[in-house]
């Protein structure tokens, strides 16, 4: 067997292992929700269902928290409860669904959420009232670029300044870059640096882009995309080919990973953990990393 053909079986493995994990996962709410409101974990020993969840499932209360309250409205919401129980949706997304769906508009909802990545879920369940079907496609997305402002102590705005300065300095080619693309480098450091729990999103630093392959139109999934974003993309992106067929899934990077740099060294990008998201069928996504930007 080729390592194309490995790659492929493999991938095609995961995908039914990834929905065996979601079947779990609602299986676990489920028993969990039928344990906890029969007080049997009194029967064990335990004296409440988060101890129990915590000493005999290594379940933070927080997690046992959501599967209970996910167990607990899924008999009211059966299109949510269906795609959950067959794998097609995981207990993040459902639980984010919880925010607005009503058995009048969940089936739209449960058609939205495998199309999207879970960041974008949360953007349109926060801009979606209790009861309403998700917002068109065509919803105007944000600008490109944003202005930011800070009020803070002047010995503080030194401080900033000065790491400005010492890393315009110690970064290769930074002499273009203006002050805010330096400082969203030394943000874009902190998450790489920071532990796997710490940071918000699987991704340290990414941006989305949708490309048509028919049409040729490229187009930000949460914001809108400038010409250099798309021009960067083009030449540094992992691109996911998201069209129905054999070579679905199939993901391909323009630079091979051990020929990206370390971060102050060189702005090509930093060496970055890459999660992919839930694609829209036929539509390629790009995820911009430090500087370059890649289809995903």
């Amino acid at each position: 067997m080729s390592d194309a053909d490995l790659a492929r079986d493999l991938h095609q493995q995961l995908l039914a292992a990834r929905r065996d994990h979601r079947r779990a996962e609602h299986t676990l709410a489920v028993l969990l929700t039928r344990f906890a409101d029969g007080a049997l974990f009194v029967e064990l020993g335990y004296a409440t269902v988060y101890e129990y969840a915590r000493e005999v499932l290594d379940l933070g209360a927080r997690r046992a928290r959501d599967l209970l309250h996910i167990g607990r409205s899924l008999p009211d919401l059966p299109v949510l409860d269906a795609a959950f129980a067959g794998g097609e949706l995981g207990w993040t997304k459902a639980r984010e669904l919880l925010r607005v769906a009503t058995p009048d508009n969940e089936a739209a909802w449960v058609e939205t959420a495998p199309r999207v990545h879970s960041r974008t879920l949360e953007r349109l369940v926060a801009a979606t009232p209790v009861g309403d079907p998700p917002p068109p496609d065509d919803e105007p997305r944000a600008p490109s670029r944003t202005r930011m402002i800070f009020d803070l102590h002047t010995a503080d705005a030194d401080h900033i300044r000065t790491a400005v300065t010492m890393l315009r300095q110690q970064t290769p080619g930074s002499e273009d870059l203006s002050d805010g693309q330096l400082l969203a480098l030394m943000a874009q450091r902190v998450l790489h640096d920071a532990e796997g729990s710490e940071v918000p999103t699987g991704d340290r630093y990414r941006v989305l882009l949708q490309h048509c392959p028919n049409c040729g139109h490229t187009t930000g999934v949460c914001s809108e995309a400038d010409e250099t974003i798309v021009n960067e993309a083009c030449c540094d992106h992992d691109l996911v080919d998201l069209r129905p067929g054999p070579g679905e899934g199939t993901l391909t990077r323009s630079i091979r990973p051990s020929a990206r740099s370390l971060f102050g060294v060189d702005l090509s990008g930093t060496p970055t953990p890459t999660s992919t998201p839930t694609p829209t069928p036929g539509r390629p996504r790009a995820t911009r990393r430090g500087g370059r930007r890649h289809p995903l």
